[in-house]
């Protein structure tokens, strides 16, 4: 069942938090810290009022979960260096699972919304040059990266993690 964050109060005892089911319902949770794992748009985040600040690459890049038949192994990461592109694909379980991500040429000019997965395939097909089979794809997701994170707020039963705390590249992550 989905619940979501409706409120939530602090004190030095520490959080209540109004959370509402799928069917509407409502409930108040009584803990010791309130820990937001809500991703890029963060419903904690934005109560806190904390800042979310970065910058967004030029270039669109692609990630998908897919089924790969070739003549490389499945036993690691493999990662082509094109002339223009970058193409990694990270082994995942499962028989011939990756995770790729790739990016599209510089003067590749659609926006997110408006990439369809055929391109992201013909762009793999024709960039790597390789004999390569792409099945079964899980999903997929065309991305302008960009590197976010929020500013440092301590002091409070609260916490951010993942997406909700900061987000970056795929290609260029920083710690």
């Amino acid at each position: 069942m989905q619940t979501s964050l409706e409120s939530f109060t602090q004190d030095d005892a520490g959080v209540k938090a109004v959370v509402k089911n799928s069917g509407g319902k409502t409930k108040t949770i009584e803990a010791r810290y309130l820990i937001g794992c809500d991703g890029a748009n963060s419903a904690v985040r934005h109560a806190l009022e904390l800042d979310f600040q970065g910058s967004t690459f030029e270039r669109l890049f692609y990630v998908a979960d897919v089924q790969i038949s070739w003549d490389f192994g499945h036993d690691g990461l493999v990662i082509f260096l094109m002339k223009n592109e970058l193409l990694a694909c990270f082994p995942m379980p499962g028989e011939n699972r990756f995770r790729i991500v790739g990016t599209f040429p510089q003067e590749f000019k659609k926006d997110e919304g408006e990439v369809l997965y055929e391109e992201i395939e013909k762009q793999i097909k024709h960039d790597s040059e390789l004999d390569i089979d792409i099945t079964d794809v899980n999903w997929f997701r065309p991305i302008g990266p960009h590197t976010t994170d929020m500013s440092i707020n301590f002091g409070r039963p609260l916490f951010l993690a993942g997406d909700s705390a900061h987000i970056h590249s795929p290609a260029a992550l920083r710690g």
